[in-house]
């Protein structure tokens, strides 16, 4: 005797009579039962998957998002969850997605942290899993100072400072020592405007490219400028333009100078 239990007996016992007919045309009546076996219980549904959150690198002001990766806890592979599966984020600053794609616009506040959350994944048989997602924000990069007209010039004075009288000749040197002193008395007038000091920088630049190497040892000269710089007009030409600038540049630094200290009297 043969059965195909249904869902219906599904832990039951199905019994059933059994009449033998001799061939004596007598009788005997048996019971036979079958044990359906009770029905599996379903795997829940957070043990079937694994969800998780790469860490994600953001910027500041701009929005990043981190998508889920979701997996078959059993082989492996990429899969797609149960229709019906809910995503919750603990975090109000962050913002999920039906699909479970995180999105965060980190603040200034942000700068060098790592800002995580917790996920809550629901699954249609109320199970749950709880992945955690984070993004690492990029620190601030600091912003390179722009230098100030005046702060060019005291820099290129402090280098002019430290070049060696005995190294040029002596035409080449009194005109870069008169740019030097005209671009000093610039610094020293507190009112000197930008367009004096960028004039004394340019002044003081082209002095220094018109130095002209002194004698050698064996009495000749290699007759070049400053290294790294170009001539422009002959060496006595630029001396005496030269000398004429910083001249001008002294007269009007220390004129407004004097003006400074009569006002402050």
């Amino acid at each position: 005797m043969s059965y195909t239990p249904t869902e219906a007996d599904y832990g039951k016992a199905v019994k059933a009579s059994v009449t033998v007919t001799y061939s004596d045309k007598s009788t005997d009546t048996a019971e036979v039962t079958f044990n359906v076996a009770a029905k599996p219980t379903a795997k829940p549904m957070n043990l079937q998957y694994v969800i998780r959150y790469n860490n994600v690198v953001a910027t500041v002001g701009k929005t990043a998002t981190n998508a889920p990766v979701i997996t078959d806890r059993d082989n492996d592979k990429l899969v797609k969850v149960p229709a019906g599966t809910t995503y919750t984020v603990d975090d109000k600053a962050l913002t999920i997605a039906a699909d479970g794609t995180v999105t965060y616009t980190p603040t200034e506040a942000d700068y060098g942290k790592v800002v995580s959350a917790t996920v809550t994944v629901t699954f249609p048989d109320g199970t749950k899993l709880t992945p955690g997602v984070a993004f690492s924000v990029a620190s601030k990069q600091p912003v390179k100072p722009v230098e100030t007209p005046r702060e060019k010039l005291q820099t290129a004075v402090d280098a002019a400072a430290k070049l060696n009288e005995k190294a040029y000749t002596a035409a080449s040197w009194t005109s870069f020592e008169q740019a030097a002193a005209a671009a000093k008395a610039v610094l020293a007038n507190p009112n000197a405007t930008d367009a004096q000091i960028n004039a004394a920088l340019t002044t003081l630049n082209a002095a220094k490219g018109a130095l002209v190497a002194a004698k050698t040892d064996g009495g000749k000269t290699d007759g070049k400028t400053e290294p790294g710089k170009k001539p422009g007009l002959s060496n006595t030409g630029a001396s005496v333009a030269m000398v004429a600038l910083a001249a001008a540049l002294i007269a009007g630094a220390g004129a407004a100078l004097a003006l400074a200290r009569r006002a402050r009297r």
